[in-house]
């Protein structure tokens, strides 16, 4: 069982990373984009996130939440919209791959009980 619970949590995380993935290439998809979703990748922890980074910029850093709201003001309504719901989903994604990343920790460290290892 706990082979097989691992697989199967290995497989969420993997289904969630594809979703972020699918996410940021929708964004810069965007003709003429300010901005765009990136992924960001922990090497300390693995865990894998989207974030707003701005577009056309040597140096790229995040936005927060309020440069966002600005940005969005930039542009017509109906594409302002659609990145509020891009918005909404990676925000939702980053909770999922959190809680996803978590459960396979889980697994793993039952796993290697079963076993007789230490996690």
């Amino acid at each position: 069982a706990g082979f097989r619970q691992v697989r199967q949590a290995q497989v969420r995380v993997d289904n969630i990373h594809d979703q972020m993935q699918e996410l940021s290439d929708a964004t810069r998809k965007v003709s003429g984009r300010l901005f765009y979703l990136a992924l960001h990748k922990r090497s300390k922890t693995g865990q894998l996130s989207v974030r707003w980074r701005q577009a056309g910029c040597v140096k790229t850093t995040h936005l927060s939440w309020s440069d966002m709201e600005v940005l969005f003001s930039r542009v017509p309504k109906a594409l302002a919209d659609w990145y509020k719901e891009a918005d909404k989903l990676a925000r939702q994604l980053n909770r999922e791959e959190q809680i996803a990343r978590l459960v396979l920790k889980q697994a793993e460290e039952a796993l290697a009980e079963e076993q007789g290892h230490a996690p």
